[in-house]
């Protein structure tokens, strides 16, 4: 028993921790950069992870120090380089044009995982707590989350089709039902109703027959009055 206990403690710290948040450092003076809140995605062939938002620690140079990627998956692409604040060590860049496959990457603040740590708050373990890149590039992008999540919807979407169709069927039976009983009672009490009524109506021809009518009844009188 105590050995499942442990095992189930075990689970839901490895559970805990896959969704602790994750901060972002600079490696040369370790500056806070950003956090896992701002998490858009990460790109294992440009060694990158992008960002919605980053902290002030974050330099972001003028347009006109824009340039031009000239190797790689953005070949061609234009960006403006990001810049450590306190150390003025190159981290990223923020992309102005890409190639169609990195549109999701344009305009926001992209980090190079050469160039930050990241630090997993909540974990007081004695273990290193910094992710490697390899980590930090196996975390699922935005978008992966959102077609997870539309899937999911989907799938209690037609779950809950499906059970109105059922009600539904439910409801018709019982109605069908309830119509097939009313039929198959309407004509015994007809039957009944007409025995009833046979019954009364013979009543009264036997009465008819057998018993003297008011007239003759007096005419029977008359006579004997007379004699």
């Amino acid at each position: 028993m105590a050995a499942n206990s442990t095992e189930e403690t075990t689970i839901e710290d490895n559970e805990a921790e896959e969704t602790l948040p994750l901060v972002f450092q600079c490696t040369g003076c370790l500056s806070i950069l950003g956090d896992s809140f701002a998490w858009v995605c990460a790109d294992p062939n440009l060694r990158t992870v992008s960002l919605s938002a980053v902290t002030h620690g974050v330099h972001i140079a003028t347009e006109d120090g824009m340039e031009i990627s000239t190797e790689g998956d953005d070949l061609g692409s234009t960006f403006i380089p990001l810049q450590c604040t306190a150390c003025q060590a190159k981290i990223g860049r923020i992309y102005k044009t890409t190639p169609r496959k990195l549109d999701m990457i344009r305009d926001i603040y992209t980090l190079d995982c050469s160039s930050i740590k990241s630090y997993q708050l909540g974990s007081q373990k004695a273990k290193n707590t910094f992710k490697s890149t390899e980590e930090i590039l196996e975390i699922p992008t935005a978008q992966v989350l959102h077609s997870e999540i539309i899937k999911v919807q989907s799938v209690i979407v037609t779950l809950n089709e499906r059970l109105q169709a059922l009600e539904s069927q439910l409801v018709t039976n019982e109605t069908q039902v309830r119509e097939q009983e009313k039929k198959r009672s309407t004509p015994e009490r007809n039957i009944k109703r007409n025995l009833r009524n046979n019954s009364d109506s013979n009543l009264n021809l036997e009465a008819l027959e057998n018993g003297p009518t008011k007239q003759k009844r007096k005419r029977v009188f008359n006579r004997m009055s007379r004699e």
